[in-house]
């Protein structure tokens, strides 16, 4: 006995319930999904590679930013224990 399209849609709709109930904490709405995907083959290969250019330099800049962060706090904590410990800057 073949399906109708009423019977298909019915499964369909308790299949996607279940998956969502059960798989997925979230769902992306398969149209919006499409577009996303499509909006992306639009990009050349000359984009891609400089959004690639891009996010590499941004890893770069987040890494030296909190190696410096680290440096900078380490030594204001040794000038701040030394002059806690007496030590003078300059002189007298």
């Amino acid at each position: 006995m073949p399906l109708d399209e009423t019977d298909i849609d019915k499964i369909a709709e308790r299949l996607v319930k279940k998956v969502r109930a059960d798989k997925h904490e979230f769902w992306v709405d398969p149209e919006s999904h499409y577009h996303d995907h499509k909006r992306f083959r639009k990009l050349d290969d000359d984009d891609i590679h400089t959004l690639r250019d891009l996010v590499m330099a941004y890893r770069n800049a987040r890494g030296l930013f909190w190696r410096s962060f680290l440096g900078f706090a380490i030594i204001g904590s040794l000038v701040l224990g030394a002059l806690g410990m007496g030590f003078r800057i300059g002189g007298h």
